[in-house]
């Protein structure tokens, strides 16, 4: 009877480990970009240039090879087959293969898609036509979209990542006030997220980005992803007191962010201008973007704001 038991426990066991099993999802690989199933890898992806200019996985930059991780720092690579995504490999800039993913993959025809970014977390994408950020929150951008033949040898491919978003970078001149503690960006025409088919933006987003004012800041970039019908972006700049209330601000309803063109723009202080006298401590949240390369864009433009 005892043994009876036992046999029919060791079944029902047998049985439940069959059936999680065949409900396992296959993945390739894992946040720190590292595959495991490396050992039988038969595909090897590298990033070996972003817009046109070469990288290196290395930290010393030469005359005619950036460092990859001056670039950005993060990356992910997703293969998908048809409309399924069979996985995703994320990278952060401190990986040891940082710009090198490893993956096991039967013969076939692949859609490969890579989008190399600084921001705080990974990018969602589960659909090549809609990638999106952590926080709705943008960083210069770039990206692949391709296809990917595996044969019987397997695969290596090397990529030329190019830039997806359009970008305003803005100085502020004159005497910055003690008042003023931080700087927003408010704007719309512009998406968030991104459709790598196309390389265009494809939401009509609100966007708002914040910075805070200190340690001589005056400096700050934020960027959109276009859409493929050129759009206007209306973009307020609102200076801040510690209570995050408006005492000045600078408004262009017609600015241009065309992909790969960053537009220049300054702004003066008079201090005339800026009556609040509001001692507060203001936002504590760290501005300015921390990559200290940037690929050539293709045209730089200079605007004016009201």
């Amino acid at each position: 009877m005892r043994k009876a038991k036992l046999y029919n426990l060791l079944a029902s066991i047998m049985m439940l480990v069959v059936a999680l099993t065949s409900c396992e999802k296959f993945e390739l690989g894992s946040s720190s970009g590292i595959d495991p199933h490396e050992a039988n890898a038969n595909v090897t992806i590298r990033v070996q240039e972003i817009q046109g200019s070469s990288v290196s996985p290395s930290t010393k930059a030469t005359d005619n090879i950036v460092p990859l991780d001056k670039v950005c720092s993060r990356l992910t690579f997703a293969v998908f087959d048809g409309d399924e995504k069979l996985g995703a490999i994320n990278q952060v800039s401190t990986d040891a293969d940082f710009g090198t993913a490893r993956f096991n993959l039967d013969e076939g025809e692949y859609t490969l898609v890579t989008i190399a970014h600084s921001g705080k977390g990974n990018c969602t994408l589960s659909n090549p036509e809609k990638i999106k950020f952590a926080n709705n929150k943008l960083t210069d951008t770039f990206y692949y979209y391709g296809h990917l033949t595996v044969d019987e040898e397997g695969a290596t491919t090397e990529l030329n990542l190019k830039r997806a978003v359009g970008a305003l970078h803005l100085h502020i001149d004159g005497n910055i006030p003690d008042t003023i503690k931080s700087i927003k960006f408010y704007y719309l025409g512009g998406s968030s997220t991104f459709d790598a088919t196309s390389g265009y933006g494809n939401v009509n987003s609100r966007q708002t980005e914040q910075f805070s004012i200190e340690d001589g800041i005056r400096d700050f970039t934020v960027y959109t992803f276009p859409h493929e019908e050129e759009k206007d972006i209306k973009m307020t700049i609102s200076l801040l007191n510690a209570k995050g209330e408006t005492i000045k601000s600078y408004q262009k309803i017609d600015l241009k962010m065309k992909r790969n063109i960053i537009s220049n723009a300054t702004i003066t202080l008079d201090n005339s201008d800026i009556k609040d006298d509001d001692g507060g401590k203001g936002n504590k949240d760290k501005g300015g973007i921390q990559i200290s390369f940037d690929p050539s864009w293709e045209i730089e433009e200079d605007v004016d704001f009201e």
